[in-house]
């Protein structure tokens, strides 16, 4: 994510937004957008579980490397490709998936499977395909 910065210019009409440089240490960061084929899993003692609907919700989803069997923790922001709300113990449906880090494409390859959380798990997923951003 580019940082920004106002122009400290007197003349108001003259004071515009300037990127920072770029950290050195950003230059391997993947935006990434997959789509999923994600089940929220059903609330318990009470708790209704997490919903998914048109706008995008922040969660955190845990990404599983096939081949090491090592798991990495993304923050990312979710929602579903349907117009109506999806409940807690729908069947599976097409989510989007929007995040960031450098080794995005190890953990959520097509097929891989994920874990989302909210405080505990609230369901999981399976990469279905790439977006490109």
């Amino acid at each position: 994510m580019r940082k920004i910065r106002i122009s400290k210019r007197h003349d108001p009409a003259q004071r515009r937004l300037e990127p920072l440089p770029l950290d050195p240490r950003d230059r391997d960061i993947v935006r990434a957008k997959v789509q999923a084929l994600v089940t929220l899993y059903g609330g318990s003692d009470g708790d209704p579980g997490a919903t998914l609907g048109s706008a995008p919700r922040r969660m955190v989803l845990r990404g599983r490397d096939e081949e090491s069997g090592r798991s990495q923790i993304y923050t990312a922001l979710v929602s579903c490709d349907d117009e109506r709300p999806i409940q807690p113990g729908s069947s599976r449906f097409l989510a989007t998936l929007r995040l960031a880090g450098d080794d995005v494409t190890d953990y959520l390859s097509i097929g891989g499977h994920f874990d989302l959380w909210l405080g505990s798990t609230v369901g999981d997923g399976i990469v279905t395909r790439r977006l490109f951003v």
